[in-house]
């Protein structure tokens, strides 16, 4: 018999993904992505990987000019990334009028807010794809010594409304 775990509140297991994901920051790429030092490059270029990640989904998904919007995500240089125009979406509010526009549309969002979105919308979201990288923007001395995933790791997805 297999023992049931109900203290998750203390520690979860990870995906295998989401480890192999984060492997690599955790061990020999850790740094601040916003410095210029060689640690501080590596880590950058993870993020900078989890932006092409979008954009080429973004790309392999497009039948034409439909917009992108962005809701509160680290993709905030999607134009650079995918050289398309990009639609500021900015709460909640706009998100579902952007969602519920008559023409097919991308939205890339946080997977906590396409949870909470998808119920409000009234019409079915096409999940297209999710990138989930480790956010290094709040890394202290205690997240690299005991890491806590379901604050360290983001997840991004890339939904349609057609």
């Amino acid at each position: 018999m297999h023992p049931i775990y109900l203290d998750y509140n203390a520690t979860t297991p990870l995906r295998p993904e989401v480890l192999e994901a984060m492997l690599p920051y955790l061990q020999t790429h850790f740094g601040n992505p916003s410095s210029i030092h060689r640690a501080g490059r590596r880590a950058k270029q993870g993020l900078e990987t989890a932006r092409e990640q979008i954009a080429a989904l973004i790309h392999a998904n497009r039948l034409g000019g439909e917009p992108i919007g962005e809701y509160e995500t680290f993709v905030r240089n999607l134009p650079f990334y995918t050289r398309l125009k990009q639609v500021p979406v900015t709460d909640d509010t706009s998100a579902m009028a952007f969602l519920n526009s008559t023409d097919r549309v991308f939205l890339v969002l946080n997977r906590r807010d396409y949870e909470r979105l998808k119920t409000l919308v009234g019409r079915p979201l096409n999940l297209i794809g999710e990138v989930t990288y480790w956010n290094t923007a709040g890394v202290r001395l205690g997240t690299l010594l005991e890491p806590v995933p379901e604050e360290d790791l983001d997840t991004v997805v890339l939904v349609s409304n057609r």
